[in-house]
């Protein structure tokens, strides 16, 4: 994943998710991947309705490996 992309959805996790360590940052893909994996667990989204958000809010489609 670009930078650019990673940067997108960093910003659009930071809405939903708080970082406490201060060595990561929203666009670290560990943080991605981690953040992806709240909202489902927690219910905030479905799977098929959070990949819709995600092209709708940042114009990106990704793959179901950031959902695994």
């Amino acid at each position: 994943m670009t930078e650019e992309n990673r940067r997108k959805i960093g910003e659009f996790l930071s809405e939903y998710i708080d970082i406490n360590d201060k060595k990561y940052t929203y666009s670290d893909e560990a943080v991605i991947r981690a953040g992806l994996k709240i909202l489902i667990e927690k219910n905030i989204f479905e799977r098929r309705e959070l990949k819709k958000v995600i092209l709708k809010n940042c114009e990106l489609l990704l793959e179901d490996e950031y959902f695994n």
